[in-house]
């Protein structure tokens, strides 16, 4: 009866509401400067099952920024050919990086940035013009 088809009702609201509810876990490459810690460049989210699954959320940003970066190397040449990893994160950090390792962080609902244990291989080094240079050793 009418009983029946409401309960049915509620069953698949409360499905096609669960099928929505993705928790969304954010990937982005960190670097300390002299104004706090800037977070340079936010990887495509990842959606994942619930607001618990840290482990997963940290592991998928410790594997995105390992593959866009060749391993966390600065000299690695980007997706476009002419680029290193270094001069981009210089373009996008467009202030005096000395020396600092970048790393790579999550963002679990919202819940703040959380380092995964990865970074670059190399310090990143940026003049007051944005270019990437290797830092002296």
């Amino acid at each position: 009866g009418k009983l029946r088809m409401l309960r049915y009702l509620i069953c698949a609201l409360l499905l096609a509401a669960g099928a929505y509810a993705q928790a969304p876990c954010k990937c982005g490459a960190t670097v300390a400067s002299d104004s706090g810690d800037i977070v340079l460049y936010e990887l495509p989210p990842v959606e994942i099952e619930s607001c618990d699954a840290a482990d997963i959320c940290s592991l998928a940003c410790y594997e995105s920024f390992d593959a866009i970066s060749g391993g966390g190397d600065l000299n690695f040449i980007t997706s476009d050919g002419v680029t290193t990893v270094g001069q981009y994160l210089c373009n996008l950090a467009a202030t005096v990086i000395d020396s600092q390792f970048a790393y790579a962080n999550y963002d679990l609902c919202d819940s703040g940035w959380i380092l995964t244990g990865d970074q670059t291989m190399q310090p990143l080094c940026c003049d007051d013009q944005g270019t990437y240079f290797e830092c002296a050793k």
